[in-house]
């Protein structure tokens, strides 16, 4: 299963954006049958499938997160950081607490 998140990070503060945004992250850690590497073995951890920047403005931002585990996977932990293109600016744009 695959999940496309859209967001500007100039409004990642609004209510409804960050409520979408929760409600696709966590679809993501929805449990689908187990993926298997080319090799054979069970992948059980988080894919960051797709990140594409440089859209028709600033905000054009899309990160898609895929669980290939045959389970739901943890994001306690995990943070979404923006990284600006000089490097200069560095962000926190989320985190997920314990039992995230």
């Amino acid at each position: 299963m695959s999940v496309a998140v859209q967001f500007g990070f100039s409004s990642l503060a609004r209510g409804p954006r960050l409520l979408v945004l929760a409600a696709l992250l966590w679809a993501a850690m929805v449990p689908v049958a187990g993926a298997r590497a080319v090799d054979g073995t069970l992948i059980e951890h988080l894919v960051v499938s797709e990140v594409v920047t440089g859209g028709a403005n600033a905000s054009d931002e899309i990160i898609e997160i895929h669980n290939p585990a045959s389970t739901a996977l943890p994001l306690e932990g995990l943070e979404l950081i923006y990284v600006s293109a000089s490097g200069a600016t560095i962000t926190r744009r989320a985190a997920w607490a314990l039992g995230a």
